[in-house]
């Protein structure tokens, strides 16, 4: 959350943009991997300097499948190309369904 927390920060304020920057940077040396991931998720959208980029996967967090992020990252790995990671091969992920009581 913290990590959210900073890029958020950041795409909101461009003079706090820089020191923001540095820290994502320090947190990809934490000791937890998905704090590893997020910092180095958040750095590289920031570092486009790009609104859009930012109200997308910042403001609006990421809506794809972790897991089919991760299989879709490993099959790129595996066959070698020429061409961007795409992540529109990236399933959606699906809100989570919350059974209502009966009777509220």
């Amino acid at each position: 959350a913290a990590v959210s927390a900073l890029a958020k920060f950041g795409a909101q304020n461009e003079n706090l943009l820089p020191s923001i920057l540095v820290l994502l940077q320090r947190c990809m040396m934490d000791s937890d991997d998905e704090v590893r991931d997020r910092a180095t998720f958040y750095l590289n959208v920031l570092q486009q300097r790009q609104i859009a980029l930012n109200a997308a996967y910042i403001f609006n967090e990421l809506t794809v499948s972790v897991p089919g992020l991760e299989k879709a990252l490993h099959q790129y790995t595996l066959e070698p190309s020429d061409k961007p990671f795409d992540m529109k091969t990236v399933p959606l992920a699906t809100a989570p369904i919350f059974e209502q009581k009966a009777g509220n």
